[in-house]
């Protein structure tokens, strides 16, 4: 179920609703910034969710925890819950605890270091290297999430006092207390590029999980329509806010937004819950849901964005501005291959970043010519050589995947431009044939954001 966003809108928003061409206040520079946010908001605020089951191949059962803007994420797999790491089309388990310890990563950065808890602490993994840290007097800690940058968030507990949350800046061996006042307990879960940090604390007075926003040092509280609680779990740089809310009978439903912008709500079709957990820079979200046999599969839900029509030969054509280094995601159906390729006087493309959990995540990339360039991982973005390219075939899709060429949700594609402009080009299903599928559904999908990291254990709380 997907839900529109509605809320009224800041000045800055009205600015780019009239057209960032007017302000003759600004100057030349500052203007292609307000452009570009302009660009980045309008695609923003039309998002609706697809999203991709992403299951480690062999494993009983997948969560999700985070993911990052390079291609990778942290999983939980099978009865046991081993942790690996995805990067490149392989899962790789994280090295052993050190003193074989309790281990619980939570969230991956950017870098690749990977957070999380070891026995009574917070931990940081870089490379094969295990770096413990606790907050200084408390009687235990836990990380919760890394952002972006590698700020660290979690909670700690001190003698007679209430639970509190923290940053941590590994950098400079820092912690700062986030504890929203009068709260029987408070966690801290995401940070964005701005400091603010969000989160949930458990009411006093109710026994609540209710969501927080720190911003400039003000605690404000927000909750998920009818939800008994609410549980921010990951922020992204940009501050958008991915998590999960609990209804009366404790059911899971995730959800995707801001306090000031409203909330989407993402959801499977015949699951029993879903869990948000992670967000990136593009507005992914990642986390786990539960099928009807109480079986759990991880997932990526990108933010989405529809073609304008579809041509006489079943290919999808769109129109969306574009900017350099801003990644769109595009989706149609398919069996085995694509063909993707730009319209009349439209940027040339300038890479490609292809979905994670389809069929081996393994796909042959090649030039309309023929000319093979290779293979390439999902979630592993290439990048043609200078000057970009107009056209490119996608290949190797495993038939395993079954996937269908009228299913709108089956194949996100990343695409940046070499320049800015329109894209108005078109993205063919073939069927093993030159031929294009008839008459797919059309979908699209649109990525926009900044951002960080994040991850997840749920843990409900009551005050006494």
């Amino acid at each position: 179920m997907d839900l529109a966003l509605h809320s009224p809108r800041p000045a800055w928003m009205r600015t780019c609703a009239k057209g960032s061409t007017m302000r003759s206040d600004l100057s030349p520079a500052r203007l292609a910034d307000l452009a570009a946010f302009c660009l980045a908001w309008q695609l923003a605020s039309a998002q609706t969710y697809v999203l991709t089951t992403v299951d480690v191949p062999g494993a009983s059962s997948t969560r999700i925890t985070s993911i990052n803007d390079e291609g990778q994420l942290l999983a939980f797999a099978g009865a046991n819950f081993t942790p690996l790491v995805y990067q490149s089309g392989v899962y790789s388990p994280l090295p052993p605890a050190p003193g074989g310890g309790l281990l619980t990563p939570t969230g991956i950065s950017d870098s690749g270091q990977i957070t999380g808890s070891l026995n009574a602490g917070g931990f940081l993994l870089s490379g094969t290297t295990y770096t413990t840290f606790t907050v200084p007097g408390s009687s235990g800690s836990e990380a919760n999430n890394i952002s972006a940058s590698g700020l660290v968030t979690g909670d700690y507990n001190s003698s007679g006092a209430p639970e509190q949350g923290y940053v941590y800046n590994p950098a400079t061996s820092t912690f700062t207390s986030v504890s929203v006042p009068g709260a029987f307990a408070t966690s801290a879960w995401g940070v964005d590029a701005a400091g603010d940090v969000t989160g949930w604390y458990v009411s006093a007075s109710s026994g609540k999980n209710i969501g927080f926003l720190l911003h400039n040092g003000t605690y404000s509280s927000f909750q998920i329509s009818g939800a008994l609680d609410t549980l921010p779990q990951a922020m992204n740089s940009g501050g958008l806010i991915a998590g999960v809310s609990l209804s009366s009978d404790f059911s899971e439903t995730a959800f995707v937004g801001s306090p000031s912008s409203g909330f989407q709500i993402l959801n499977v079709a015949g699951s029993t819950g879903i869990v948000g957990q992670s967000i990136n820079n593009f507005g992914q979200v990642s986390g786990f849901y539960m099928d009807a046999a109480g079986v759990d599969h991880g997932f990526i839900a990108t933010p989405a964005w529809l073609p304008t029509r579809t041509t006489t030969s079943g290919a999808f054509a769109f129109n969306v501005g574009v900017t350099p280094n801003s990644e769109i995601f595009i989706d149609a159906g398919s069996v085995t291959s694509y063909q993707y390729q730009t319209g009349t006087g439209n940027p040339n493309f300038a890479s490609v970043l292809l979905p994670i959990g389809i069929g081996d995540s393994l796909y042959s990339l090649a030039l309309c010519n023929g000319t093979s360039l290779g293979t390439i991982a999902g979630g592993q973005a290439f990048t043609f050589s200078s000057g970009g390219v107009s056209c490119f075939d996608v290949g190797g899709i495993a038939p395993s995947a079954g996937l269908s060429p009228a299913d709108p949700e089956a194949f996100v594609t990343g695409l940046t431009f070499t320049a800015s402009g329109e894209f108005t080009g078109t993205m063919d299903p073939l069927t093993g044939s030159t031929s294009p599928a008839p008459e797919p559904a059309p979908w699209a999908l649109l990525g926009v954001g900044l951002i960080g990291i994040a991850l997840a254990r749920l843990r409900r709380r009551a005050a006494p």
